[in-house]
């Protein structure tokens, strides 16, 4: 019997549903908002929900971020981590060294309580950028991956599309995932504590938006001054703002910024979405939507409520209007409010982060000068430039600090807070690559990675970009390049030190965050890459492992893991004992990326076996791992076992 195609009844595609979704659900905020005294409520309710994740931990963008917050408040979810159904199975499962699948087991090899989508549950639908790449001549398709191996040569034979397509997921509050795994589940519970800004008395403090006021650290000046109005000027590209002080108080003063802020993100030559228009026109209406909608999702982001600006609260019915006869309205909206809020979270955490160093270095006693005690918790001892460095676990202050002996002690220069979703080692790790990224040469220092975001080679995509070029305007055309990022994070696969990689590759222009590369010997191509500092290449490895990255990034895999074991060494030697008593030693071999097992001799160690790393489980993993190996060789195991094992041949 020949199967029959199933054909959707009603006419629409899954993005289309997904966007009629997202229609319904923003209609029924802002109708709320639209009752009586509705103005007042807030976008978000006060402190419910941190940033929405995957599984992986992996934030979603702006636009998922937005609607999957609004899917968490709706139905009461109070962890904001997504799944989607193959993800769930696969915590079910692992993968040995040569790739079959295996039940998933604990630490004491019992099979672990498996993880399902609880009965009944229904998904909902985010958004995922992915490329359709389609034979010039023959018209089938290949996968993106393989056209990303091609050489350009090859790439001439192919179109690429770029296409938004729609994924479902589950909140982990749908599956079983606490009663089967939870101390997995506390973990989750634990990465999804919201932080809210400092409180200093009764001034309401955010000192990465303090510090960008002070410093000119926006796209635009933002100024501070006594009135009775926010506004942004497109005519002088500058922000004002009443002082905080007249605020009822700081979490308003901070949401109405963002809003503005979102605005000047609009500018020419910025993302160019606003022009010039008049109050009350359906184009200002959006772009008001598109500010509240941003500021509304970057207060939730930090920890704030941001509540229906005033001056906003005359286009709700508009809103409305739009959202219930424009199918393309919620979708435009929602594209614009991705870009603006990865505009502003990428300042805003380029701020925390400068912050965050500037007081891991400050002096904090009466000489100027502070010190340690190797009393106050566990520490390492390392050699580093001819002399010892000690890093420390400061109990009391829950940080790990790194000093250098002096006449008058061990002279902290560098202090981390304590990650403890980490093990110790790998917070020693990371603070010890900290402290030699602000000492070592300014060469070393300033070391960048470039991700490729978009490779663009039709002419929809190219036309612009050339015209620019050939004027000579290269400032325009990475501001006009920069609209291609679309907010996702790091792809490990395409990340490099050289942003030219190809022969025929030439860097026109970069600056702190963006770089575009053009190639000319292949009908003159485009490639955008995003800036990364080897450190942001760390945090991405510690978290997703390596997957199929670039030799680059494996370069850093490799320097990460022989500074783990050499951190481990300074505090216990890696000694394993075998069933016949034996003693093993082991250590990094990072030039052969595996880990080396044998005798230590006056002349070092003698290897007698050799296991290949997998920097995608963690060291202790993979100790354990070689442990159970050298455990299961014959002339490991006890006398009576091995004989027993020979009698029964």
């Amino acid at each position: 019997m020949t199967e029959q195609k199933k054909y959707n009844t009603d006419g629409k595609t899954s993005e289309d549903r997904a966007l009629d979704l997202f229609a319904d659900m923003m209609i029924e905020r802002i109708k709320s908002l639209s009752s009586k005294d509705g103005w007042k409520k807030p976008w978000f309710t006060e402190g419910s929900l941190s940033w929405p994740k995957n599984l992986s931990g992996r934030e979603y963008n702006g636009m998922n971020a937005l609607m999957l917050m609004m899917h968490c408040e709706k139905n009461g979810y109070k962890l904001p981590i997504f799944c989607t159904f193959d993800r769930v199975a696969g915590l079910n499962f692992t993968k040995d060294k040569q790739g079959k699948r295996q039940q998933a087991k604990g630490s004491g090899g019992e099979a672990l309580p498996q993880v399902s989508i609880l009965k009944g549950e229904k998904s909902f639908p985010v958004f995922i950028t992915t490329f359709t790449v389609v034979d010039k001549e023959t018209k089938e398709r290949v996968k993106y991956d393989d056209y990303r191996l091609m050489s350009e040569e090859q790439r001439q034979k192919y179109n690429v599309y770029p296409k938004l397509q729609v994924y479902n997921v589950f909140n982990v509050s749908q599956t079983n995932l606490q009663e089967a795994r939870p101390e997995l589940y506390k973990k989750l519970e634990e990465s999804c504590r919201q932080s809210k800004p400092m409180e200093m008395g009764e001034d309401f403090s955010f000192q990465p938006v303090d510090k960008m006021i002070k410093e000119n650290g926006w796209i635009c000046p933002i100024k501070p001054i006594y009135g009775d109005s926010a506004f942004y000027s497109i005519s002088k590209n500058e922000i004002v703002v009443p002082e905080k002080k007249q605020f009822k108080d700081g979490e308003s003063f901070y949401s109405n910024l963002f809003h503005e802020m979102t605005h000047s993100t609009g500018a020419e030559g910025q993302l160019n979405r606003i022009k010039p228009t008049s109050f009350g026109s359906e184009e200002y209406a959006r772009e008001e939507l598109v500010a509240e909608l941003t500021a509304a999702l970057t207060a939730q982001r930090y920890g704030m409520t941001k509540h229906l600006k005033g001056d906003s609260a005359a286009y709700l019915k508009s809103w409305l209007d739009s959202l219930k006869e424009s199918p393309q309205f919620i979708k435009t909206t929602l594209m614009d409010v991705k870009k603006a809020s990865s505009m502003l979270t990428q300042h805003i955490d380029k701020m925390a982060l400068e912050i965050e160093k500037e007081e891991s270095v400050r002096q904090d006693n009466g000489n100027g000068k502070s010190y340690l005690s190797v009393e106050d918790g566990d520490h390492a001892v390392l050699a580093y430039n001819g002399s010892a460095v000690y890093i420390q676990h400061h109990e009391k202050e829950d940080s790990v600090k790194v000093a250098v002996p002096t006449d008058k002690g061990l002279e902290v220069k560098f202090t981390l807070p304590y990650d403890h979703t980490k093990d110790l080692d790998r917070n020693f790790q990371e603070a010890f690559a900290q402290y030699k990224s602000q000492t070592e040469p300014s060469e070393t220092k300033e070391k960048v990675y470039y991700a490729s975001v978009a490779y663009l080679q039709s002419t929809d995509d190219t036309s612009e970009l050339d015209k620019l070029k050939e004027r000579g305007d290269y400032d325009g055309l990475l501001r006009l390049a920069k609209n291609y990022y679309d907010g996702n994070g790091m792809d490990e696969e395409q990340t490099y030190k050289k942003p030219c990689q190809n022969r025929g590759d030439d860097l026109l222009i970069e600056d702190k965050d963006f770089a575009v590369v053009y190639n000319g010997s292949v009908g003159g191509t485009y490639e955008v890459f995003a800036k990364y500092s080897e450190q942001d290449v760390r945090n991405h490895i510690t978290r997703y492992g390596i997957g199929r990255a670039s030799e680059d990034v494996k370069e850093v895999a490799r320097e990460m893991t022989h500074e783990a074991f050499t951190a481990m060494a300074t505090r216990k030697l890696p000694i394993l004992h075998m069933p016949n008593d034996s003693l093993l030693y082991l250590q990094y071999n990072k030039e052969k990326d595996s880990i080396d097992v044998g005798t230590v001799t006056n002349i070092g160690l003698s290897v007698k076996h050799s296991f290949p790393y997998d920097h995608d489980q963690s060291m202790e993993m993979n100790i354990q791992g070689v442990h159970e190996q050298l455990q299961d060789m014959k002339e490991y195991q006890q006398e009576e076992h091995v004989a027993k094992s020979a009698f029964h041949r």
